[in-house]
């Protein structure tokens, strides 16, 4: 279960600190990316971590009005409380943010290949993951207006070239559109890799292209494994 990412880390951190100088602590002990999944009935909701366990916010007290989606992936934080049936984690939630949310695809157009924007994306390996059903990468780009990004995740089946048998070549993409940058953002980006599954069978994770920069020099390859637990 992939917990605190390096932001979160950093603002749980900063939390506790303070909690130390006044000895009480009043704030979440927890920050998952999750999977929003709705009710059959109405407009409630619950989380499910990449473990598969289940988390019921029963507290939304602390935060505003929240229009749930099925499969959406987002960013959670929230204190344990007392078990309640049904679920593995009660939580009282204390934030909750949605983050982009994709699926891998197969490109055999070479047309459709070219099509695609690359445009510069830095990647931060060690607060990216890989399950059998999720790739999640914390990122950081330019942006201005965030609505205009959009992220592709594909395996490029014109190119049979493998540069390693025990791994699957992954492209991620970044189209900024029109946007004219004035800050960065760093966030999490969360892509659903089930049509990958079988290129990623017997494989030990993928190897990830990245453009990070404008130079020659700038195509990275990020080596990212499926965990030892088998997720």
């Amino acid at each position: 279960m992939k917990k605190i990412g390096l932001f979160l880390f950093t603002a749980l951190a900063a939390l506790l600190v303070v909690s130390c100088k006044e000895h009480e602590y009043d704030g979440p002990d927890s920050a998952y990316v999750v999977t929003v999944r709705t009710m059959p009935v109405g407009s409630d909701y619950y989380f499910e971590a990449d473990t598969g366990q289940t988390i019921y916010p029963s507290d939304k007290s602390r935060i505003g009005a929240y229009e749930a989606t099925n499969r959406q992936r987002a960013v959670i934080t929230f204190k344990t409380l007392a078990p309640t049936s049904g679920y593995n984690l009660n939580a009282q939630l204390y934030s909750i943010r949605n983050i982009y949310t994709g699926a891998g695809r197969l490109v055999s157009d070479p047309e459709e290949l070219a099509s695609l924007a690359d445009d510069p994306i830095q990647l931060y390996p060690a607060g990216s993951y890989l399950t059998r059903k999720y790739l999640t990468l914390y990122v950081v780009y330019p942006v201005s207006d965030n609505s205009k990004h959009q992220f592709e995740l594909i395996v490029d089946l014109t190119n049979s070239t493998a540069s390693d048998p025990n791994y699957l070549n992954v492209e991620l993409r970044h189209d900024k559109g029109d946007d004219i940058a004035n800050t960065y953002r760093e966030t999490y980006i969360s892509f659903n890799i089930e049509a990958l599954t079988s290129q990623l069978a017997g494989k030990n994770g993928i190897l990830l292209r990245v453009k990070e920069g404008n130079n020659e020099n700038s195509i990275k390859s990020h080596r990212i494994d499926f965990p030892q637990s088998g997720l």
